[in-house]
Formats: structure tokens, C-alpha cells, sequence
């Protein structure tokens, strides 16, 4: 089982129509995923971001799946450029030490295969952690 987060924070200037469209599509754009096992999306407390989204995939197969997914691109195109700071990683109950290699290899396949993906990405807000 793979959880899949991200934990964010809006730029200053997002409005409260900005920020509601994104997070629609956070929860939708999850569950119209086949490959999707949940979702999770909700405001944090006693962290230094404000907003986290949690999804569930079976395998590195439904997270192939899940990336690739007209749902997931939209999101993206409209949740990057909204993020002034965020952080992305996965948990897993896979044993393999490298289990993290094979999802980063995924993410840069998509890039890969995505070149507009990886201008919206880079124009985003700052990684932090």
C-alpha cells in the first residue's frame, strides 16, 4: 500500500474561490482515479502547512496510473501555480529499500512524457521538506 501526500500552503493573493476550485479537484480529481483506493484532503493543524491530501494506491502500478490520469493533469495544471510552499512524499509498507527509487522514477517518466507538466511544476511555489 502506498500513501501518496502532499502538504501545502496558498500564495497570499489566492482567493477563496481559488482555493475552493482547488481543493474540488484535489477530492474529485482522486476519485474519478479507478486506481484510487481513498482520499483524503483536509485542513492541518500544529504543522507548518495548511493544507494536506492523503491518496491511496494498491501498487507502483496504480500510481503509474494515477499520474497519468487526465483527472490528475488538470488538478495540476490548476493547483501548481497556486502553492506558495509544499512538500510531497510517500509512505509504504513495502520492504524494499528501493521501493522510493522506483515512485521517483515514475514522477520523472511523467515529466519525461510531459514537458507544459514540467513548466507548471517549476513555476510552482518552493519545496519545503
Amino acid at each position: 500500500m502506498i500513501h501518496h501526500v502532499i502538504r501545502f500552503t496558498v500564495k497570499p493573493d489566492v482567493t477563496e474561490k481559488q482555493l475552493d476550485e482547488l481543493l474540488t479537484s484535489l477530492r474529485e480529481h482522486a476519485q474519478e482515479v479507478p486506481a484510487v483506493g481513498s482520499v483524503f484532503v483536509g485542513r492541518e493543524h500544529g504543522g507548518d502547512y495548511t493544507w494536506s491530501a492523503t491518496v491511496t494506491l494498491a501498487d507502483l502500478d496504480a500510481y503509474w496510473a494515477y499520474l497519468t490520469h487526465p483527472a490528475h493533469l488538470r488538478t495540476d495544471h490548476l493547483g501548481w501555480p497556486l502553492l506558495e510552499t509544499f512538500a510531497m512524499f510517500d509512505v509504504v509498507d513495502d520492504p524494499d529499500p528501493e521501493f522510493g527509487s522506483k515512485i521517483a522514477a515514475l514522477h520523472q517518466r511523467r515529466l519525461d512524457e510531459n514537458p507544459a507538466l514540467t513548466d507548471v511544476i517549476s513555476d510552482a511555489g518552493r519545496p519545503n521538506g
